[in-house]
């Protein structure tokens, strides 16, 4: 495999409408200039890009970008409903993929794009970008390391006012960088989830929801996910047995707080029978030292090692499969009206070639990141 830093790498980054253009920030800074190469379909976006990018050749046509031997990778940065074709096509000719949030629009797709990744040795990740965050590796780490004691529960709230999405729900645009932490936390897929949802805003798409993730040995993540909130909220709050913590990604200088706190149960025994005194401790409140890095450039980074040295990464295709699978649970327990729904570890859905379109993904929200 030729090296990534070399001159005769590409990388082409296919949507330059919100977030596509921080992709190509991102790779030019890595790589240098003159290896990376842009597609938009949409006139006005191509203008635009071209004006804020002069030196990076841009195409309309993600097939031109596509068969250019120099373009040895793919960023996809288009609405979800492209996502399976546009991958689909990347990967049949022969390019590694890193393809933005939410991976797909159904659980077989995702599937189908992991299996055809597979089968051609090739990377495949998903842009699950708060899986580099420095906060959250802090915390992760913590956690796995058993500072905390057995985790209990997890609350995350990620709230905002807009920018509200028409190609997808709340859940997919926002819940979905929760579900990704927590299952990266928790080392597995909840086995059920509860969700309620309301669409106040967009027919048919909840712009507001709120779930909880049932994960084996007791572990319970809730998720608060809106668009139409007074207040832009990024936070996270996980409860031990022995510590607890806080990240909050609008804190700039202390993103984590540690809180040695807990509640202590001692059964005693009084006349009438057995009961329970419960004593609370509260020690000191640590704010650890977190390296700040723009976590969209090591996801970048992660992406060009796993290109390089044919390695796993960091939010691959699996993890973006699991992800979809909670989504469809999330989907399904909202037309239940919130009933407890199993997260299925199977295929449920018949992909449909013809249910995503390469063609008009002209990108003018892309929502929150």
């Amino acid at each position: 495999m030729a090296d990534a830093t070399k001159s005769s790498f590409r990388i082409a980054v296919i949507g330059c409408g919100y977030w596509g253009p921080n992709h190509v920030r991102v790779f030019e800074e890595l790589l240098g200039p003159g290896t990376v190469v842009a597609c938009e379909p949409d006139d006005a976006q191509r203008d635009r890009f071209a004006r804020r990018f002069p030196y990076v050749p841009i195409h309309a046509s993600a097939a031109e970008v596509l068969a250019r031997p120099d373009v040895r990778a793919v960023v996809i940065a288009t609405p979800a409903v492209t996502h399976f074709a546009l991958v689909g096509m990347a990967l049949d000719a022969g390019k590694h993929v890193l393809c933005e949030k939410p991976f797909t629009q159904t659980v077989a797709e995702a599937e189908a794009l992991e299996a055809r990744a597979a089968a051609g040795g090739l990377v495949l990740m998903v842009g699950h970008v708060f899986l580099f965050n420095a906060g959250l590796q802090y915390v992760r780490r913590v956690c796995m390391d058993g500072m905390l004691g057995t985790l209990q529960y997890a609350i995350a709230t990620r709230t905002n006012l807009g920018p509200v999405r028409t190609d997808v729900d709340v859940c997919a645009d926002l819940a979905s960088h929760d579900i990704a932490v927590l299952n990266w936390i928790a080392g597995s897929l909840p086995e059920t989830v509860s969700a309620v949802g309301a669409s106040y805003v967009v027919p048919g798409h909840a712009d507001a929801a709120f779930v909880t993730l049932s994960y084996p040995g007791g572990f319970t993540g809730s998720v608060q996910a809106s668009w139409l909130h007074p207040e832009k909220v990024r936070r996270l709050t996980i409860v031990g047995s022995e510590r607890m913590l806080m990240w909050d990604d609008l804190n700039m200088e202390f993103p984590v707080t540690v809180y040695d706190k807990h509640v202590e149960a001692h059964a005693q025994v009084a006349t009438y029978g057995e009961f329970l005194r419960v004593s609370t401790h509260s020690g000191e409140v640590r704010h650890p030292f977190v390296p700040s890095h723009e976590p969209l450039k090591a996801q970048a980074i992660a992406f060009l090692g796993g290109i390089r040295g044919g390695e796993p990464v960091n939010s691959d295709a699996s993890v973006g499969v699991g992800v979809m699978r909670v989504l469809d649970a999330i989907q399904r327990s909202i037309a239940g009206n919130g009933q407890p729904t199993e997260v299925n570890l199977g295929t449920r859905d018949q992909v449909n070639d013809k249910s995503s379109t390469s063609r008009g993904y002209h990108d003018p929200s892309h929502g929150d990141r």
